[in-house]
């Protein structure tokens, strides 16, 4: 995994903080999506002294609200669907679907998890890539899904990497699009730096 740190201008507070980025060195779709993902998300986390810098501008992300831990399917305070959260800090629906692929295991004994959330069918889990293509397949129209990630390390860390492939290569595929922005121009990510917030 390579870093590389810089500083740039939070597009919500406009301040200026350092921010890494982490990435895997294949160079794949899956690692541009990382890379723009990182931009944004890691500001605020510390800085590796020996990582070159780089100066870049990033999209926003969308707020993601902190007021209680909530699992992926819950309704929020709000009555919107959450599609992803780490600890107490979430993402909801705000499109027609969204996809998140997790590693809920650990790093030495990885099990692979699909999160699906659809404004017509709600929250689906799935254990494989092929439970997954059948679901979708029984919705022809649903060609573009929101596909969320976070700032450091992608949530499905620890999958052995031709799984990973696999997924990406059946979406392809399938003619699924993984979109890392939304039509808003909102990233689909979680920041997972502790002063994100601050």
């Amino acid at each position: 995994m390579k870093e590389q740190c810089g500083s740039g201008t939070h597009t919500q507070t406009g301040q200026k903080k350092p921010f890494c980025m982490r990435f895997f060195e294949k160079t794949t779709t899956l690692t541009l999506i990382a890379s723009a993902i990182a931009l944004y998300g890691m500001v605020g986390c510390k800085r590796s002294s020996t990582a070159p810098t780089v100066a870049k501008t990033a999209a926003a992300v969308s707020p993601v609200a902190t007021s209680r831990e909530y699992e992926i399917g819950d309704l929020d305070e709000n009555g919107k669907i959450v599609v992803f959260s780490i600890g107490d800090r979430y993402q909801t629906l705000e499109t027609e679907a969204a996809l998140v692929f997790r590693n809920v295991g650990t790093d030495t004994e990885p099990q692979l998890r699909f999160d699906l959330t659809t404004r017509g069918g709600g929250h689906r889990a799935y254990s494989s890539v092929q439970g997954l293509l059948d679901d979708l397949a029984k919705t022809p129209e649903l060609r573009e899904v929101d596909f969320y990630g976070t700032c450091g390390g992608p949530p499905w860390y620890g999958i052995p990497e031709p799984e990973v492939d696999a997924f990406f290569e059946a979406m392809k595929e399938a003619g699924v699009e993984l979109r890392e922005l939304r039509p808003d121009g909102f990233i689909n990510s979680i920041c997972t730096c502790p002063d994100h917030n601050k």
